[in-house]
C-alpha cells in the first residue's frame, strides 16, 4: 500500500482501519466527533481522516459519521466501504 507520513510515523494505508478517524487503531466515539469536527469546520482533514470514509463517496460527511455510530451500536457489522 501506500505510506503516508503523520509527523515521525509512516502509516501504510492498506493496513488503516476503515472508521478510524484519529488513527488511533480503533473506531470510538472519538472519531464519529472527529468526522462532526470536521464536517462542521472546527478543525482541519488530516490524512487520517480519509479513513472515516466508510461510505467510500471520496468525501467526509455526515453520512460517514453516522454510519460509524450506527457501526458502534451494532446496527450495521461492516461499512459499506468495505463491501
Amino acid at each position: 500500500g501506500d505510506n503516508v507520513f503523520l509527523g515521525s510515523q509512516v502509516v501504510t494505508i492498506s493496513d488503516a482501519l476503515i472508521g478510524d478517524a484519529d488513527g488511533n487503531g480503533e473506531v470510538t466515539i472519538a472519531d464519529v466527533t472527529r468526522v462532526q469536527q470536521i464536517v462542521a469546520g472546527i478543525v482541519e482533514k488530516s490524512d487520517c481522516d480519509m479513513n472515516a470514509d466508510v461510505d467510500a463517496n471520496g468525501k467526509l460527511d455526515i453520512r460517514d459519521a453516522t454510519l460509524i455510530q450506527r457501526y458502534l451500536a451494532q446496527y450495521i457489522d461492516k461499512f459499506p466501504a468495505e463491501k
